[in-house]
């Protein structure tokens, strides 16, 4: 028989354990359970209820199905052994710990009843995949970009006062980051996210500033911050001066907010830029506001995006010159994989380590291009019998290759025909049919293409980030898009 101080100490701990009646509340109860002491058989008991606890913490974190599977089954098999060596004791505490240990396996064979059943009905994998637009704020499926949110977070708010601008291919993830990069700046800070593209179909000042203030608008009010209404015909007055007064009172309404200052992000920003080619503005008008608000408007920081940096703007580049430039560019590798293999929670598909890989050297981490071929996963996966459907294999990717590169077209034609030159497409044909991690020398482009256009049609997609320089010559920086060109 235990001693009357073993029970007094115990008492609390199996009140504990009896309390909970959910798979859940038995995940978190090790928290709560003191560790293992040798001199007492019923803290023995305990510490090994704490370690299934723990385990069973570590199951429940696993987002796909079949995982979970796998590491509840052991954790069933201690708790029934457990339930076998109670029912030889027969002893106040031990009688108390039978009882929750049943409770306990009761639990988690309710638990992988319902996961079994759920593999067992064939039910279908929702795609959680997006591709072909931005994600929107908040979205499960964004993917942390913590390196490029802490670079953006020195330029705009640790350094002095200067505009930042965000760079990179286009579907890299620029605006994707963007309508996230509000949850990821300090307390203090307000995001206006404005697009460049919806603003720069104006067709003249009034409309530009009147659209401009909406997005602003729009953007603070889903933080929860109304900003005062500016109207068309109160434009009309005075465009410039009259959006520079609103501004004055924007400012009010965000430090009455609680906000120190505000960052202004203006996307595609080349839109605007298009509207200058189209005569809709003035040139120097233009970049006379933009410097206004830069130079005297504390508040604000000015963030543009786009997939041309300002040098390649001539007429931008002599206007913005203290510009701080913040490249985006592939996923480090953990994130890749995060976006591959868990795009949601509890996602139900698991890739083998073999089809993880050959996803990342397909894609080198470029989020666009990894939701497209995952896409097209999920997709083949919904079609395998039941048996078959959670787990994508090698064979798998390589058979959603042809479907993907048909899917995505318009990204690839994006490339071949608005970002190179027709000199620099010859250059790809050539370089994709010397085949997957395929080089060429520099001696190897002199012969194929004897002319003085060859060099700076590679400057340029070296430039694009399509190419790159290495010990061996050039090669494609991502395999999926030399496949594009082996085949076009």
């Amino acid at each position: 028989m235990p001693h009357s101080a073993d029970l007094a100490q115990v008492a609390p701990f199996i009140s504990r354990l009896e309390q909970c009646r959910t798979i859940e509340a038995m995940s978190k109860i090790y928290l709560k359970l003191p560790e293992r002491e040798e001199n007492s058989l019923a803290h023995v008991f305990l510490w090994r209820f704490g370690r299934i606890s723990t385990a069973l913490n570590a199951a429940l974190l696993h987002s796909n199905i079949q995982q979970k599977r796998a590491h509840l089954r052991p954790i069933e098999e201690r708790l029934t052994v457990l339930v076998y060596e109670l029912e030889l004791r027969q002893d106040t505490y031990h009688d108390s710990f039978y009882h929750i240990t049943k409770n306990w396996l009761h639990l988690v064979n309710i638990y992988m009843d319902k996961l079994d059943k759920i593999v067992e009905l064939g039910l279908e994998i929702d795609n959680p995949y997006i591709f072909g637009m931005p994600l929107a704020s908040n979205q499960e499926i964004f993917v942390g970009r913590t390196d490029i949110s802490r670079h953006l977070r020195r330029v705009l708010i640790d350094n002095i006062h200067l505009p930042a601008m965000l760079y990179g291919q286009r579907r890299m993830g620029k605006t994707s980051l963007l309508k996230n990069l509000g949850r990821l700046l300090p307390k203090g800070v307000i995001f206006l996210f404005v697009d460049g593209q919806g603003i720069g179909v104006a067709q003249n000042y009034l409309g530009l500033l009147y659209n401009m203030s909406r997005e602003m608008s729009k953007s603070a009010k889903q933080q929860g911050v109304i900003f005062p209404p500016l109207t068309r015909q109160e434009l009309e007055i005075d465009p410039f001066s009259v959006f520079n007064e609103w501004l004055d009172n924007v400012e009010e309404f965000i430090i009455n907010a609680g906000y120190e200052k505000a960052v202004l992000a203006l996307d595609e920003f080349e839109a605007l830029d298009h509207g200058l080619d189209l005569e809709r503005f003035d040139a120097e008008d233009m970049f006379y506001m933009l410097r206004y608000l830069i130079q005297n408007r504390d508040r604000f920081e000015i963030l543009l995006a786009g997939s041309h940096e300002v040098s390649d703007m001539n007429r931008w580049a002599t206007h913005l010159v203290n510009i701080k430039t913040v490249k985006i560019s592939y996923l480090l590798p953990e994130e890749a994989l995060e976006l591959i293999e868990h795009p949601t929670r509890d996602f139900p598909l698991a890739y083998t380590p073999q089809a993880r890989q050959r996803i990342l050297d397909l894609t080198r981490g470029h989020p666009h291009l990894i939701q497209l071929l995952c896409y097209e996963v999920v997709k083949i996966k919904n079609n395998h019998p039941t048996p078959e459907r959670y787990t994508a294999t090698l064979t798998d990717v390589e058979a959603v290759i042809p479907r993907a590169l048909s899917k995505g077209s318009f990204f690839f034609i994006d490339i071949q025909e608005n970002q190179i030159t027709p000199h620099g497409r010859k250059i790809l044909n050539f370089m994709a049919h010397q085949g997957e991690e395929g080089h060429v020398s520099a001696a190897a482009f002199a012969a194929q293409f004897p002319t003085d256009d060859d060099e700076e049609a590679r400057k340029l997609l070296l430039h694009r980030d399509l190419v790159e320089l290495t010990e061996l010559g050039y090669k494609f920086q991502v395999e999926l898009i030399r496949r594009w060109f082996a085949n076009n």
